[in-house]
């Protein structure tokens, strides 16, 4: 696989709102693509695992506060291998 995902920067996230946010790099370390996720509560959404299959395919599993800012759901998201 040519990409390797990445920690993002605090540049990448909204920071009044935290969202998972993710940024592949090329193999020359270059930004290959960035992806962010705001769930329906608009609000707080943390990754907490990440797996990539043998098509590229990246899928981040964590937590999201639903539209009921009381509750937090689990959340996985699968971004093809372009984002």
């Amino acid at each position: 696989m040519g990409d390797s995902p990445s920690s993002p920067t605090q540049d990448d996230i909204a920071v009044r709102n935290p969202n998972e946010a993710l940024v592949a790099l090329s193999e020359t370390v270059q930004r290959a693509w960035a992806a962010q996720y705001n769930g329906p509560g608009n609000s707080v959404d943390e990754g907490y695992a990440i797996a990539v299959d043998s098509s590229g395919n990246v899928f981040v599993t964590g937590a999201s506060v639903g539209a009921n800012a009381y509750t937090e759901d689990y959340a996985t998201i699968k971004y093809n291998a372009a984002g």
